[in-house]
């Protein structure tokens, strides 16, 4: 499972400058990160989730996906 990083309350870093900065900091790392993590932050009576981004493809992966078939035709549902 991931690790999970808890950002102050929105209301809160509204407030506090260095709370603001605080969370800027940890969006700006995790943001740039190939295994990233997720980060939530409470907004009220709800809950902002940062899910972290797919894991890149290998060179094969990639390779695999150009051998696809693409029509360009509309998708069949």
């Amino acid at each position: 499972m991931f690790k999970t990083i808890t950002l102050s309350t929105h209301e809160t870093w509204l407030q506090d400058k260095k709370a603001y900065a605080a969370n800027f900091k940890h969006l700006e790392q995790e943001s740039n990160k190939l295994k990233a993590h997720r980060i939530v932050q409470p907004v009220k009576a709800w809950k902002t989730i940062i899910n972290p981004p797919f894991y890149t493809m290998t060179e094969n992966e990639i390779d695999q996906s150009f051998d696809l078939l693409y029509t360009r035709l509309p998708h069949p549902k």
